[in-house]
């Protein structure tokens, strides 16, 4: 991913085993601050590639407010001084940025788009950071997530046409559960 200065940010697909789940760690080689999304486990193999970078993570980027999303975030939070940026309001009174309307903001020279995404469970966002959008749950190649009612799922269904849908340019999608796909191939073959 690019972004307004050039500077790209190397992106690694983290699979683990115990959940089958995707996380994704992304980061400045100049400055060596990174971000880790969706650390639904936070385990020696992601911990030994950021050490070995010599990588330094500043930032936590949730896509869902689920537990299972945030399993990671005690671990990491215990080695690295981080920022936890999740969907909704902070009734609880917990640290970090909660997001509850569409907005940007910069993390480490780079622009961060969160979209809420009306309709999903638990929050959802997704962000797009250069070319690469976050879809958690939100959307999966060939699908999208489960949801409690109809009305529910055609809500987010019209959301992801609006937001996501209408984005022009080649964008890879970075989901949380199952493989990687492109924003052009669910255009064209995702039925929602």
């Amino acid at each position: 991913m690019t972004n307004s200065n050039n500077t790209t940010l190397n992106t690694f697909a983290h699979f683990n085993l115990r959940s089958y789940t995707n996380s994704y760690l992304a980061f400045n080689p100049q400055t060596k601050e990174a971000l880790i999304v969706d650390p639904f486990c936070f385990d020696e193999k992601l911990f030994t590639t950021i050490e070995s970078l010599d990588l330094n993570i500043t930032t936590v980027l949730l896509t869902s407010s689920h537990p299972a999303h945030a399993k990671g975030v005690k671990t990491i939070q215990k080695i690295y001084d981080i920022e936890v940026y999740q969907g909704g309001l902070n009734e609880e009174k917990q640290s970090g940025t909660f997001i509850s309307e569409d907005s940007s903001f910069t993390l480490f020279g780079t622009e961060v788009k969160a979209l809420t995404m009306e309709g999903s469970n638990k929050n959802g966002l997704v962000y797009i950071i250069g070319n690469n959008i976050f879809t958690g749950l939100v959307l999966e190649a060939g699908t999208i997530c489960q949801t409690t009612t109809p009305y529910r799922r055609a809500l987010l269904t019209k959301t992801i046409k609006q937001k996501l849908f209408s984005l022009k340019g080649d964008y890879t999608i970075l989901p949380a559960y199952g493989p990687i796909s492109t924003l052009h191939i669910e255009k064209e073959y995702n039925k929602l």
